[in-house]
Order: structure tokens, then sequence, then C-alpha cells
């Protein structure tokens, strides 16, 4: 018995170490580093929703209530705080390390490929942002599965439940990825064929669905069906290259846990579910979202070479996945070492932090020109500016692209603008938003803040960021 609890204690603060390490990596990227603007995004809508302000009426959104009314319930305890946020989003990423852990072990890892699965895991975490209802979402998938595989182990009726009410949960804050678990959940309790597991799962379905009665239900399908299956896919698609790839290494494994009969209870609805979340992405087929769905792959490799039956081919098979898996593992930590280059600099280098503080510019040029309660407005893509300089938008829309909104959109805004007569407005040139494509600067909107405005402040903070006063005589 001593000799077992010496090589576990290793082993236990190995797990341990690996988690802190998750949030060394949380901190130095995502504390010290700037806001991303989805994350001010995200700020900002969660902001106002505290304020009062009712989604899909006030607030145009395409993405579900879940994270802004989560944040927004943070935001009326303790204001308006960015250090709450992200202590808030660190505290619970932490936490999913742990479901992480516990779904690695219900698939019998060995204590070494766990802590591999968690450490890939924190390398994936520094290539998105982690203020975001998409890094939320990927929380999410992470307990629904792990619940899912529990429930599949202990084939205990309320923990189907459980694992609905997750999933469903998951959906709550991003449609795609809360679909991808769902429906993995559905599969798995329709085959089975056990009608109290299918009527656990859809109980559970049932209850989470409840909050549909807040909203009515023409809005919802309309804001989260509608209009993002008739402008955001097309706008946003990258290349299906990646979540190709990810569906021929799945493939691959499935054929290798067929082929050589493996059998890991839960392997079956991870590997589902696994290819239901690369697919979820296609829209956005770009490294950043598929490093938010990776996370199941390592799991499923793990668990393949582990088990396989002792026979003469075993072990060049199980030699050949260690190798692929390693290579595949620098590949990503080179990718993560070139997506956060920007995020370093920006930390260690004064003269980058010193131009990189975007927002707090922003802010103090706003506040410098207006009252609070002074309603302002930011185009194109500026959502960051309402929560920072703590003013209301003029208008209901806190991004105005042009290959996303349709004309009668920008009519819109204009009439809005025309009427509260903003004293500032906050215009974006050459924004990342034009270098991705999905925005061209001179829209009808420019032309009119041309007519209506002057520009005041040509640049701040280092990047083309205009602020615009009304002219007296407009």
């Amino acid at each position: 018995m001593r000799s077992a609890a010496v090589t576990v204690r290793p082993v236990r603060l190995l797990l341990v170490a690996a988690v802190l390490a998750a949030a060394v990596v949380a901190l130095w990227f995502r504390w010290y580093g700037g806001v991303d603007v989805d994350e001010g995004w995200l700020l900002t809508v969660s902001w106002q929703v505290s304020q009062g302000l009712v989604l899909y009426k006030d607030i145009f959104e395409f993405h579900p209530p879940g994270a802004f009314h989560l944040l927004g319930e943070l935001f009326r305890v303790v204001g308006p705080s960015l250090v709450a946020a992200k202590l808030f989003i660190i505290v619970v990423t932490l936490l999913t390390a742990v479901a992480l852990d516990r779904l690695s072990r219900l698939l019998a890892l060995q204590p070494w490929q766990r802590i591999a699965v968690i450490a890939v895991w924190g390398v994936t975490l520094t290539m998105f942002p982690l203020l975001t209802p998409n890094h939320l979402a990927n929380l999410g998938s992470i307990w629904a599965v792990w619940l899912l595989v529990r429930a599949w182990r202990t084939q205990r009726p309320s923990a189907f439940a459980a694992a609905a009410l997750a999933a469903a949960a998951t959906a709550w804050i991003v449609q795609t990825r809360g679909l991808a678990v769902v429906l993995a959940g559905l599969a798995v309790v329709l085959t089975s064929r056990r009608r109290q597991w299918i009527g656990a799962y859809l109980g559970g379905l049932i209850l989470a669905a409840l909050p549909v009665l807040a909203f009515p239900p023409t809005t919802l399908w309309h804001v989260l069906v509608v209009v993002p299956s008739r402008y955001y896919l097309k706008s946003q698609y990258a290349a299906v290259t990646l979540p190709l790839l990810a569906g021929l290494l799945l493939a691959v494994i499935g054929v290798i846990a067929a082929w050589r009969r493996v059998r890991v209870r839960g392997f079956g609805p991870l590997w589902l579910t696994a290819a239901l979340l690369a697919a979820s992405i296609w829209s956005r087929a770009e490294l950043p979202y598929l490093a938010q769905v990776l996370w199941p792959f390592p799991i499923l490799l793990f668990a393949v070479l582990e088990h396989l039956p002792v026979t003469p081919t075993s072990r060049p098979v199980r030699v050949a996945g260690y190798y692929a898996g390693g290579v595949m593992a620098a590949q990503l930590l080179g990718w993560a070492a070139l997506n956060s280059a920007a995020s370093v600099a920006q930390i260690a280098l004064p003269a980058w932090r010193q131009g990189g503080d975007v927002w707090s510019k922003i802010a103090t040029e706003v506040q410098r020109r207006t009252a609070p309660g002074d309603p302002i407005f930011a185009t194109p893509y500026l959502p960051g500016a309402y929560f920072f300089a703590q003013r209301p938008n003029a208008t209901p829309y806190h991004t105005l692209v042009s290959e996303f909104h349709p004309p009668e959109v920008f009519a819109e805004v204009i009439a809005r603008l025309e009427q509260v007569k903003p004293k500032v407005v906050l215009r974006a040139l050459d924004s990342f938003a034009v270098a991705r494509g999905f925005h061209r600067d001179g829209t009808v909107l420019d032309r009119y803040l041309d007519e209506r405005y002057q520009v005041e402040v040509a640049a701040i903070g280092g990047y083309r960021v205009q602020l615009l006063r009304r002219r007296v005589d407009r």
C-alpha cells in the first residue's frame, strides 16, 4: 500500500502542475495582453443586459443569450469590471480542466496521458480569446461530453438528464457548438433503444428549453437561425481544408479502433461528438476555431493506442500512432507560437504596450467630449468602445459590416443616427474586417458620416480610428 501511495503522489503533483501551467498561460496571454475585439463585444452586450436592455429588441444579436446573461448577472453584482470578467473566465476554465481530466480517466488513460491531454488543451487555449461565447461554448461542450460518457458508463437515467442539460446549456451559448453535443447525446440514447435513457435525455432537453418562453419564438427563430444562415455562413466562410483534415484523422482513429476491435466504454460517444464538433466550425474553417474543438482528439488517440490487443501487428501500429501524435502535437505547438507572437510582443515590448492599449485611449477621448448617458456610435467593428467608455449605443447595432448586414440595416442605422444625433462617432478605417474581406470602407454610412460629421481625431492608440464630431450646422 505504501509503494502505491508513493507512486500515485508524483502523478497527482504532475496533474496539478499541468493545471497550474494552464493557469499561467491564461494569465500571461489573456490577463496582461490586450482585449480582443470579440472580447469587447461580449463585454459590451453583457454590460447592456445588466443595465436592463433586452436582447433581440434593444440589442441586435444573432447569438443565443446564454453568455450575455451569464456575464451580465456578474456585472449586476460587481459592476462592469474587466478584472471580474477575466477572473470569472479563468476560474471556469480551470474548473473545466478538472472535467477534462475526469473524462480522460473514464476512458482509462494512464496518468501521463491525462497530463498530455491537459497540456495539449492548454496550448489550444492560447489560440483564441478566452472572454468570448465561443470559448464558453468550448467549456460547455467538455462538461456535456464528460457527463454523457459518464452516463453511458453508469447507465443511470438521471446521468443522461444531466448530460442533456449541459448540452442544451452549450446550445444557449453558441448554436452550432451546442447542436453538435445535443445531436451526439440524442444519437447515443436513440441507438440504445432504452426508453428510460431516451426519456431522461429528452426531459433534460425540454427543461433546458424553458428559457425560450422569455422570448417570442418567431424572434428567436429569425435571429438565431434565419439571420446567421442567410448572411453569416457565407460572409465568414474561409476553407474546408482544416475540418477535412480533422475528419480524416478521426476516420483513421475510428478505422483502427474497429479493425483492432478496441473496446473502451465511452469511446463511441466521444468519437461521434468529436466528428460533430469538427463539423460545427465549417463556416469558420480557420486554425483558431479548429483549435477549440481539438480537445477530444488526444483522448481518442490515447484510448485506441492504449487498448490495442496484444498481437504481432499491434506494436508497429502503436509506435506509428504515438509518432504521428507527437508530430501533430509539435505542429500544434508551432501554430500556437506563431499565433501568439503578437500577444507576446504586446506584453513584452514597452513601445507596443504604450500604443496598443487602444480601448483605454478610446475611452479617454470619448469621455472627454461626452457626459455619462450621452449616446455614441462606433463602426464598423469597435464593439468594445461602449463598454470601456461606459456610453450607450445610439443604435441597436454594435457591428456594421458590408458583407454581413443588408442595405436595409444601413438605412435603419442612418435613420437612427439622424434621429438621435450622437455628438461623437468612432470610425475605424482599414480595420481587420477589411483585411479579412468581410467589410469595405466607403459604404453609404461612411458617406452619411462624411456629410454630417467632421474628423476631430485622425488616429487613436496608433490605429486608424477616427473620432468624428457632429457638425454644428447639421
